[in-house]
């Protein structure tokens, strides 16, 4: 399980989100996306890494509140854990690959 960090509400439905997340902080790239779980039958939330602190092990997402998944996640404070936390994933743009 992955530890909430830090929750900040910028609108009525929008939070931002840090999560302890080392490993997915060290490897992920521009373009890299997390598929998040709340609860063990939670739906699959695919969701952009919005910044990451390789120095700290955490990454930041933001989502916003529209079904019941969301909400759920939504509905976490600091302290809590999500149930899973799958990344990175996907393929980073050419220029991102390129630039290494």
């Amino acid at each position: 399980m992955n530890k909430i960090i830090r929750k900040e509400q910028f609108s009525e439905k929008v939070f931002l989100f840090e999560i302890e997340a080392p490993l997915i902080a060290q490897s992920r790239k521009a373009g890299n996306f997390i598929i998040v779980r709340t609860g063990q039958k939670g739906e699959r939330i695919p969701l952009t890494i919005a910044d990451a602190d390789t120095a700290r092990g955490t990454i930041t997402i933001v989502v916003q509140k529209v079904g019941l998944s969301s909400a759920k996640l939504c509905d976490l404070q600091v302290g809590d854990s999500i149930t899973d936390v799958v990344g990175p994933l996907g393929t980073p743009p050419i220029s991102s690959v390129l630039a290494r």
